[in-house]
C-alpha cells in the first residue's frame, strides 16, 4: 500500500480480517464487541509518560537533533491525515473527493516509481492525476489543499516546549519529513506553528528520496556533518515507528519514539460519531490527551470527554435556534445552566444571555393553582415511593406552609412518618386547606414577579434554557406569566433532552419545548437507550452541575422587613431562598467543567475558519456520553460519593443521597 501521508493511519487489516490497533491489542472486524471508554481513571494517565523537559535533558547532549514533522511538531486537528481533504473538497465544489484526492496519489507515485524507481511525489504531479481524472485545473486544487492546511494545522504543545528549549540551549535542529508537500510549503506551516530557528529542513519530494527507503536519512547525516571531521551524534525524534524508529535506526541514527496520539487514543474512541465532526471529536480528544505536555485527572477528563461535545454543540443549537425563532434573550435556568450559560457566553453576545434562578421546586409551588397533581406527586407522594424518614410536619415545612401545622393536628399526627397509611388524611387535610395554601403561594408568585421583571419585562420573546427533562419550570413561567405577571413576554423553552418521560409530547410537538439531545419525538435511537435507566439522567446532570446550592423559590416581604431585594417599581421586595448547599461536590465540579471549556474552546480555535464545523447534530454530541453510559465502573469509582438531592426541598439536608446510593437503589 503506497503511503498517502508523513506518517500511515495506525491500524493495518491484514488477510485475517483482524484490524491491529494500540500496544498489540486485536479486534475482530465484524465481532460485535463494542469498544468501551478508559475505565480506570485519567486516559492521559493510562500509558508511559516522558515529561517534556525530561525529553529536553535527554535530546540537549546530542550534536543534532531531528525531528519528524507532521503528528509529531504539528497536529491537524482530526482523527485521519486524509479526513483533511473533506475541507478541501468543500472549497472545490467536489463529491467524493477523499476517494478521488486517495486514488490520484496512489496513481501519482505507482508512476513515479515505474519511471524512476522511486514513489516520492509532489503535489503538483497528485493534481496533474486529477485533472486527467475530473478536469480539474491544478493550481486551483493545489491552493485548496495548501491553504486548508495553513488553517487546520496547529503546534504540538510538547513538542514546541522541547523544539523552543534546545533551541534557547544552542542545540543544532534539524526536520525530516516524507511529504508532497514543498520544502518551502511545509516551512509555511512551520512558520504559521511557531517553529523557526532550525538549520535545515529535508521534505522527500523535494530531495526525490524518503525515511523510508533510508536515503532521506543520509541526506541528514551528510548535512549534519558538513565539513566537520568528526561525525556529530544525531537523534531522530519521530512517532512512526517503521520509518521514524526502525529505519532511521538502520541507518546508523540513535532514536525516541514518541508515541502517535491517535494510536494511543483510538482504543478508547467511539466510532459511532460519524463524517466530519466525528474526525474532529477524536482528533481534538487525542492530540489533547495524549500529546504528553500535561497530564490530567480523571474529573478533568470526564468533562472533556464527555461534557464537551454536547456542551459547544448545545450553544451552537441554542444559538441558531434563537436567531431563527427572533428571540431578544437566551436565559439559562440555575442551577444546570450555569456552565451552559459560560460556554454560550464564549461563542456570541449579538443575542444577550442570562442566568435564571428558576428550578422544579420553586415552579411547582408557584403553579400548584393550575397543575396541582405535579405539586403533589413531588412534595407528597414521592417521600412514600422513596421511603424517606420523614415526618408530616416536615413535609409541610418542606412546602412553606409551617404556619398550617398546628391545624394538621386534627387530621393525624405531625410527627408521625410519612406513609401510604397516613398520606390519605394529610392529602385531605391539604384539600380542606387549598384556598390558605394558595393565599400563601400567590405571595410567592408575587415576589417572584418582581424578581422576573428584571428578565421578561420589555420584551416580546425569550428563550429559556435548562438541561431536562418535562420542561416543568418553562411551563409554569407560561402559566404565570399568563395569569399574574402580564409581561407580554412569550416564553419558549429548550432543553437538552426530554427522557424517559412522554408526558410532554405535545408541547414538544407544538414548539413549546424544544429538545436538542433527543425527546420521545426526535434521535428516538438515543431517546430510547438513555431511557432504559433512569440513572442516566443524574449522570447527564453530572455534567451540568454548579457550585452553588439549588435555588428552593421566593419569599414575599416588604422594604421595611429587609428583603435582599427590591422593586423600585412597586416598593414591594423579595427574598430567595436556597436549599441545603452541596460543598463537598463543588471541587469536582470546577475540574469538571475546566474540561468543559477547555475542550470548547480548543473546537473553537480549531475550526474558526469553518463556520459550518459548528452544526453539531443532537444525536452526535450524545456518542460520547452514551459511551460512558455503556459501563457505569468509571462513574461508580469516581463519582460513588458526590451528593446531591434526590427529591425537591432541602429540608435540612434528609434527601441528601450519594450517587451509591441510587445505584443500590437501582441495583446497578
Amino acid at each position: 500500500t503506497p503511503l498517502l501521508y508523513e506518517n500511515r493511519d495506525a491500524g493495518k487489516v491484514g488477510n485475517g480480517g483482524q484490524e491491529i490497533g494500540n500496544a498489540g491489542q486485536k479486534r475482530q472486524k465484524g465481532s460485535g464487541r463494542e469498544k468501551l471508554p478508559y475505565l480506570k481513571g485519567a486516559e492521559s494517565r493510562s500509558t508511559r509518560w516522558t515529561p517534556p523537559h525530561d525529553l529536553v535533558r535527554l535530546l540537549k547532549d546530542y550534536d543534532v537533533v531531528s525531528f519528524d514533522i507532521f503528528d509529531t511538531l504539528i497536529f491537524r486537528p482530526l482523527d485521519l491525515p486524509r479526513h483533511l481533504f473533506w475541507f478541501v473538497g468543500n472549497e472545490l465544489n467536489m463529491l467524493n473527493f477523499v476517494n478521488v484526492r486517495t486514488q490520484a496519489e496512489n496513481r501519482a507515485r505507482d508512476e513515479k516509481e515505474q519511471r524512476e524507481g522511486h514513489r516520492e511525489v509532489t503535489i503538483g504531479e497528485i493534481y496533474e492525476e486529477i485533472h486527467r481524472e475530473t478536469g480539474l485545473e491544478p493550481e486551483i486544487g493545489i491552493a485548496a489543499e495548501v491553504e486548508t492546511e495553513r488553517k487546520l494545522c496547529q503546534a504540538n504543545p510538547y513538542m514546541k516546549y522541547v523544539f523552543d528549549t534546545l533551541l534557547a540551549l544552542g542545540t543544532r535542529i534539524f526536520l525530516t519529513s516524507d511529504m508532497y508537500l514543498s520544502g518551502e510549503t511545509v516551512g509555511r506551516l512551520l512558520e504559521k506553528c511557531g517553529y523557526a530557528g532550525y538549520e535545515k529542513l529535508l521534505v522527500s519530494c523535494d530531495c526525490q528520496c524518503s525515511k523510508r527507503d533510508g536515503r532521506l536519512f543520509q541526506l541528514l547525516k551528510d548535512y549534519a556533518q558538513g565539513a566537520g571531521a568528526d561525525a556529530p551524534r544525531i537523534i531522530h525524534v519521530g512517532d512512526n515507528p517503521e520509518t521514524d524508529i526502525g529505519m532511521a535506526q538502520k541507518m546508523g541514527l540513535e532514536t525516541f519514539h514518541y508515541e502517535n496520539t491517535t494510536v494511543k487514543g483510538r482504543p478508547y474512541r467511539t466510532d459511532e460519531i460519524p463524517g466530519m465532526v466525528g474526525s474532529a471529536y477524536r482528533g481534538i480528544v487525542n492530540n489533547h490527551l495524549h500529546n504528553g505536555y500535561r497530564r490530567y485527572d480523571a474529573y478533568y477528563e470526564f468533562g472533556f470527554l464527555y461534557g464537551g461535545l454536547f456542551h459547544y454543540g448545545f450553544a451552537q443549537h441554542i444559538h441558531r435556534f434563537a436567531a431563527e425563532q427572533g428571540m431578544e434573550k437566551v436565559l439559562f435556568v440555575a442551577r444546570d445552566g450555569y456552565i451552559m450559560k459560560q460556554i454560550y457566553d464564549g461563542c456570541f453576545s449579538d443575542i444577550p444571555s442570562g442566568y435564571l434562578l428558576c428550578s422544579r421546586i420553586s415552579s411547582l409551588k408557584m403553579a400548584a393553582y393550575c397543575n396541582r397533581t405535579a405539586f403533589l406527586k413531588e412534595y407528597v407522594h414521592r417521600w412514600v415511593q422513596e421511603k424517606m424518614a420523614i415526618s408530616l410536619g416536615e413535609v409541610l415545612e418542606n412546602m412553606e406552609l409551617e404556619k398550617l401545622i398546628p391545624k394538621l393536628s386534627a387530621y393525624v399526627n405531625p410527627e408521625e412518618i410519612i406513609s401510604e397509611a397516613n398520606t390519605p388524611a394529610l392529602l385531605r387535610f391539604l384539600d380542606d386547606h387549598w384556598a390558605q395554601i394558595r393565599e400563601i403561594y400567590e405571595g410567592a408568585i408575587r415576589a417572584a414577579g418582581e424578581y422576573y421583571r428584571q428578565y421578561f419585562g420589555g420584551t416580546k420573546k425569550v428563550l429559556v434554557v435548562d438541561i431536562g427533562w418535562r420542561g416543568q419550570a418553562v411551563l409554569a413561567l407560561r402559566s404565570l406569566e399568563r395569569d399574574f405577571w402580564h409581561f407580554g413576554c412569550e416564553i419558549v423553552g429548550m432543553l437538552a433532552a426530554s427522557a424517559p418521560t412522554h408526558e410532554c409530547q405535545s408541547q414538544l410537538q407544538a414548539g413549546i419545548l424544544n429538545t436538542y439531545l433527543f425527546s420521545p419525538i426526535d434521535n428516538i435511537s438515543c431517546f430510547r437507550f438513555h431511557s432504559k435507566n433512569s440513572i442516566n439522567n443524574i449522570l447527564l446532570e453530572l455534567l451540568a452541575g454548579a457550585p452553588m446550592p439549588s435555588f428552593a423559590g421566593f419569599r414575599e416581604g416588604n422594604c421595611e422587613d429587609g428583603g435582599q431585594a427590591d422593586s423600585r417599581e412597586t416598593g414591594t421586595s423579595y427574598e430567595l431562598i436556597f436549599d441545603v448547599p452541596e460543598p463537598a461536590n463543588y471541587e469536582t465540579i470546577a475540574k469538571i467543567h475546566q474540561g468543559i471549556c477547555d475542550f470548547a474552546e480548543l473546537y473553537r480555535r480549531a475550526f474558526a475558519d469553518y463556520p459550518y464545523m459548528n452544526r453539531i447534530s443532537g444525536y452526535d454530541a450524545y456518542m460520547p456520553i452514551r459511551h460512558i453510559f455503556k459501563d457505569y465502573s468509571f462513574i461508580k469509582r469516581f463519582f460513588g460519593n458526590y451528593e446531591f438531592q434526590d427529591t425537591v426541598g432541602g429540608t435540612a439536608g434528609k434527601n441528601s443521597r450519594t450517587m451509591w446510593d441510587i445505584f443500590r437503589k437501582f441495583r446497578l
